[in-house]
This record gives C-alpha cells, sequence and structure tokens, in this order.
C-alpha cells in the first residue's frame, strides 16, 4: 500500500520467463513494444533480430530492444530465460504484439 487512494501498483514491473525449446523448433516471427533479455542456459540455435541474425549457445545473452522483427530456432534442446519490461508496458497499458511473416 502506498498510502494513495484509487492507485493501483504494478507487483512486479519485470517479466520473467523460461522458454524450453527443443531441438528443431522454430518460432513465428514477431514483433512487441518490450524490451527483452535473452540468456541462454542450454542448447543453442539462432535469433534474428531486424536484420541482425545471432548464434547463441550456453551462457549468452541476447539484447532484443523494442518494435524490432524477432525470429528464433533451436538448433539443439534449449533453455532460455528472458527478461522484460513487458509487464511494466502491460500496467501501463502501452504494450503491444504483432504476429509477422
Amino acid at each position: 500500500d502506498i498510502g494513495v487512494t484509487g492507485v493501483q501498483t504494478c507487483a512486479l514491473p519485470i517479466s520473467i520467463q523460461v522458454h524450453r525449446w527443443a531441438k528443431g523448433w522454430s518460432g513465428r516471427p514477431y514483433r512487441h513494444t518490450a524490451n527483452t533479455l535473452h540468456v541462454v542456459l542450454q542448447g543453442h540455435g539462432q535469433t534474428q533480430v531486424g536484420e541482425h541474425r545471432f548464434d547463441w549457445e550456453f551462457g549468452d545473452t541476447i539484447a532484443m530492444p523494442a518494435w524490432q522483427r524477432i525470429a528464433h530456432q533451436a538448433s539443439a534442446d534449449a533453455v532460455v530465460v528472458s527478461l522484460s519490461d513487458a509487464n511494466l508496458q502491460r500496467w501501463t497499458q502501452l504494450y503491444r504484439l504483432q504476429a509477422m511473416d
């Protein structure tokens, strides 16, 4: 409680997700308004961010700025943790997600 009537607080401004991607998995391209960090805990693969392709493996961190086309592909079974400001953007009603071709 912040002592102000009628004001809601954003409990967890940072969104944390764990992704398990099987070998050969390929995600549909998308873009969203969240800024995201992906930390690779297992496996390897590729991620396309805008015009840039990144090969990743255990220990790598990939920064994905807002509103860039993003596509992931796993070359081996992978575990990837993502941290983003999506929760904060949802709370402020600024979050947008768009599937792409």
